[in-house]
């Protein structure tokens, strides 16, 4: 197998987006962005929203968790724009801290990735509800009803990679 992540292009400007969603004539969302100042170029450029995502930080060891990018990506488009969580969402769990953290929605690439290959569709169907149910416990414990009541006031500060990256290389949170 060649290495794909070669031809990943590196140097898509805001015209891209503008000509794909041009001739496409669908809504074009930006994945791979990290950083507050190329989500608002992309946003600006016409992108209907953005998949925040390292992808999986295969590409550079060390990268910024995406957990991490998430709430300054929020605070910089504000609360109407549609933002995506793409790496790292295993569990239900993991869902309602994305959510928690910003994101609208979630990807879930890799498990399906492997659910398919352990049992095609159906292991797809059950990895799907596993992850549905285990955010539904996940709500039922923090006391949500709804989707769109989680927020950050669910997260403790001052913990998880926002603690351990504060003040360090002159990150701030």
């Amino acid at each position: 197998m060649t290495d794909w992540t070669l031809n990943l292009a590196t140097s898509i400007t805001p015209k891209d987006i503008q000509w794909l969603k041009e001739i496409s004539g669908l809504p074009v969302y930006v994945k791979g962005v990290m950083r507050p100042e190329d989500v608002v170029t992309a946003m600006n450029a016409g992108a209907a929203g953005v998949m925040v995502s390292n992808h999986g930080r295969r590409q550079v060891d060390g990268v910024v968790p995406v957990s991490y990018a998430l709430p300054r990506i929020r605070r910089a488009l504000g609360r109407d724009a549609e933002i995506f969580a793409d790496t790292g969402i295993r569990t239900g769990g993991d869902v309602f801290r994305a959510l928690a953290l910003g994101a609208n929605a979630v990807g879930l690439g890799r498990p399906i990735q492997w659910a398919a290959a352990a049992g095609g569709e159906n292991d797809i169907t059950k990895m799907i509800e596993r992850i549905t149910d285990e955010l539904a416990h996940t709500m039922n414990s923090a006391g949500v009803s709804r989707i769109a009541d989680i927020d950050e006031s669910f997260l403790v500060k001052g913990q998880g990679p926002s603690a351990f990256l504060s003040g360090v290389h002159g990150i701030a949170a």
